[in-house]
């Protein structure tokens, strides 16, 4: 259904996609940016803000509560950010 509520044919949903990435095709230079030997997606930084966090927490006589561990990985995050 489009937003009028009329039924949307397969053809009218294939251009609005088509339309989508001819408007995006210059952000999507993904073997340019890997030749580049840069990651384009964030799983790498997921993973690595994962471990350091749990690192950070699991110290040897820490104890953490939840959202105390959420608030100072926040506050960690914007600072190292501005940097």
């Amino acid at each position: 259904m489009s937003e009028s509520g009329r039924p949307v044919t397969p053809s009218q949903e294939a251009e609005k996609a088509l339309n989508y990435i001819r408007k995006r095709k210059d952000n999507m230079q993904y073997g340019k940016l890997r030749r580049a030997g840069l990651f384009i997606a964030s799983g790498h930084v997921e993973a690595a803000a994962r471990v350091l966090v749990v690192k950070r927490c699991k110290q040897a006589g820490m104890h953490w509560r939840h959202k105390n561990a959420i608030r100072i990985s926040a506050t960690l995050a914007h600072f190292r950010s501005a940097a």
